[in-house]
């Protein structure tokens, strides 16, 4: 096997995670015998070819994103991937082979030896979804993340190399890869996480006034940022809850099927203010409501599971059923009234 075919081979074994320990050493060896120039071009032919993806985006879009990267890192901005549905395939299945792997932790790990990537080092990632789209991806460390609507995760180029610390807003579901010698920290607004190897479901809206944790798996310990001696160690099937106002942590059992039902396609409501309900479905329909009716409604509690086969049309059916309020479509936005 030729030594391009070989490398061709490891690489697909690499993003495949079906490579061996003595493969690893050698695409190593083989990476770090390119120059930065040549490492780049090989990295775009595989990029070009869509030679791992299941969705083949059209030439427009791959040259838009490559020029909007290679400006980015050019300028020393941070680097902002909006993840459309269309493409979120791509990013489940190989976590954007051109973009994280050349750009993120594959491409520093694997091209170590050069002294030449402070270009890459010094950039940082933005991933972003808006409202109404979910996407998934894997970070340079093998971790999964499926981001909910309107949320956005950032890291550095150099992720996994001495640490795994990223900053969230929204919600997002955490398939951590376990790794002893560097925790993996979620930095929000208010609370941050760090964990070892677990799964769990973070909610830390920007907007809201409700920031929570919920462990599924392994074990986590959650830290106030307003009240930095305030921590908890929680176990599975725990939620921590922070108290922004005062930076408080408490920590309750659930089953945890009310905070991941959004997973499965569902939203699910349980007791929450109307003013919330319609802020949570602006996000998942990825529309605009705006409520006309008696001020003192919002504050009435409501409980029920939306299905992931219902559109807004049948949810607004639902809410003028469960309340004196009638609904009409109008400029791009659903208005509520009595």
């Amino acid at each position: 096997m030729s030594s391009e075919n070989k490398l061709d081979y490891l690489f697909a074994r690499y993003f495949e995670r079906s490579i061996t320990p003595e493969e690893l050493t050698e695409l190593k060896a083989l990476v770090n015998k390119f120059d930065n120039e040549g490492l780049d071009e090989y990295l775009r032919s595989i990029w070009m070819n869509n030679e791992y993806l299941p969705f083949h985006p059209t030439e427009k879009q791959k040259m838009r994103m490559i020029g909007r990267i290679e400006q980015a890192i050019s300028e020393g901005k941070v680097i902002v991937i909006p993840m459309y549905r269309r493409f979120t395939r791509i990013f489940s299945r190989v976590a954007a082979i051109f973009i994280l792997a050349l750009l993120g932790g594959t491409c520093l790990y694997l091209y170590h030896n050069n002294q030449n990537l402070s270009l890459y080092r010094n950039s940082e990632i933005a991933l972003s979804v808006g409202n109404g789209q979910e996407a998934s991806f894997t970070l340079p460390d093998g971790t999964q993340v499926r981001l909910n609507s309107g949320s956005a995760l950032r890291y550095a180029n150099n992720f996994g190399e001495n640490n795994r610390y990223v900053d969230f807003s929204g919600e997002a579901f955490f398939d951590v890869k376990k790794d002893e010698d560097r925790p993996f920290v979620v930095n929000t607004k208010h609370i941050n996480i760090e964990v070892l190897g677990t799964t769990f479901n973070m909610y830390a809206y920007d907007s809201d006034e409700l920031v929570e944790m919920t462990l599924l798996t392994g074990s986590v310990k959650a830290s106030s940022k307003k009240n930095p001696e305030c921590q908890l160690l929680v176990k599975p099937n725990e939620k921590v809850i922070c108290d922004i106002s005062t930076g408080k942590l408490s920590v309750e059992q659930t089953n945890t099927q009310y905070e991941t039902a959004w997973i499965n396609g569902e939203i699910v409501f349980k007791s929450e203010r109307l003013n919330s309900v319609l802020l949570k479905l602006e996000r998942k329909y990825g529309v605009h409501i705006r409520y006309e009716g008696n001020a003192a409604l919002l504050d009435d509690r409501f409980s029920g599971r939306i299905g992931k086969d219902n559109n807004i049309g049948d949810v607004m059916k639902i809410l003028t059923n469960h309340y004196p309020l009638k609904y009409k479509y109008k400029n791009d936005t659903f208005i509520l009234s009595n």
